[in-house]
């Protein structure tokens, strides 16, 4: 067996003594010497060693590209959001947990940003605020969705500054939302 890899070694250097630059050389080398040593070697223990890096830690397994939209862009939120403070609590607010639904909680952040004085937030802003100050990880994309709300009444949208702002309907349906 010994003879048997002393002639592989040896044909192994001759097909990569054609290349010059010795680095490349070197890894040229070792990936043809991988590639022997994986043939000779049985399939369980290729398994098994691919099971442990050194260390003793098993490999992280690669989870692909994140096709998820990110949660939120600090270029687009304005430094004066990024300064608000919000708590679960507003006077004038339900408890910030009594907003069962997505849409409920985009509402209750526009009414708490009126609050203090900040009239409207976009996407960015509103996701900023429930993530950061909130503890509630959401999407900007996901925010979305606060348009249903236009017909209701309960929102609307600034064409200008393409900011959402809530409606004096919507501030009495926040309300509303601690005696249902």
């Amino acid at each position: 067996m010994e003879i048997d890899l002393k002639d592989k070694l040896a044909q192994l250097e001759t097909q990569v003594a054609a290349i010059k630059d010795p680095a490349l050389r070197q890894i040229a080398f070792q990936r043809l010497l991988d590639s022997v040593v994986q043939a000779s070697t049985p399939q369980a223990a290729r398994t098994k060693r691919k099971q442990t890096v050194p260390g003793g830690q098993p490999p992280r397994k690669s989870k692909g590209l994140n096709k998820a939209s990110p949660f939120y862009s600090t270029a687009q939120v304005r430094e004066e959001v990024q300064k608000l403070a919000l708590t679960g609590t507003a006077k004038g607010l339900p408890n910030f947990r009594d907003t069962k639904k997505g849409w409920q909680s985009y509402m209750w952040v526009l009414a708490a940003a009126k609050q203090s004085n900040i009239d409207g937030l976009n996407n960015h802003e509103i996701a900023y605020l429930l993530s950061k100050r909130l503890y509630k990880p959401t999407k900007y994309s996901t925010v979305n969705n606060i348009h249903t709300k236009v017909s209701s009444g309960f929102v609307c949208q600034d064409p200008e500054t393409q900011r959402w702002m809530i409606t004096p309907e919507g501030e009495t349906y926040l309300q509303g939302l601690t005696k249902k």
